[in-house]
């Protein structure tokens, strides 16, 4: 059994991604990793249209648009 969760947020100017993958296996018995990456976001980037999505091969994309002059 895996388990694999994704968490992206803003906090302040910076973009937080948080992976964390959770496995079961007779062999070893429970395994966990976890990543935390955080990445300064450009000015103009507008934070309330910041969005993730996990694609089918497993790709995580984020987008966001920019703010209006």
């Amino acid at each position: 059994l895996k388990i694999f969760h994704f968490q992206v947020k803003v906090i302040g100017d910076q973009l937080v991604v948080r992976c964390y993958h959770e496995e079961q296996t007779q062999q070893f018995g429970e395994v966990k990793r976890e990543v935390n990456r955080c990445y300064n976001l450009p000015s103009d980037v507008d934070k309330k249209t910041i969005k993730s999505n996990l694609t089918s091969r497993g790709h995580l994309v984020i987008t966001a648009g920019k703010l209006k002059k």
